[in-house]
């Protein structure tokens, strides 16, 4: 992964039941790195979760995945691809977090 020069992540889950633990276990690797990387706690990193493919019929409800309990409720989103339905709405906040980081390294770095 190339994260040694991000500055916030929007990260994609696939919610399809056959999938969902593929998501978890990237996240799990996503967010060992952040903290080997950053040396933060990686909830501290800007960081947005698009719950992918909510409108199909085998998702699996992000309120019952073990992601749901490692993110803020407000840094989730329910996307769909196919219509663009919260993918602006994700990148938006996404980038929103990752000028509030900056600013405030660049206050504590002044």
């Amino acid at each position: 992964m190339l994260l040694s020069r991000a500055d916030g992540i929007l990260f994609i889950a696939d919610s399809q039941k056959e999938r969902i633990q593929e998501s978890e276990a990237y996240l799990g690797v996503l967010r060992k790195r952040i903290r080997e990387l950053f040396h933060q706690d990686w909830l501290e990193f800007p960081f947005v979760l698009q719950w992918n493919k909510a409108d199909r019929d085998n998702s699996m409800p992000i309120e019952t995945s073990k992601i749901s309990s490692l993110i803020p409720e407000s840094q989730i989103y329910k996307t769909c691809a196919i219509d663009g339905k919260g993918i602006l709405e994700a990148m938006n906040h996404c980038i929103s977090l990752i000028s509030k980081h900056k600013q405030i390294d660049w206050i504590c770095n002044k």
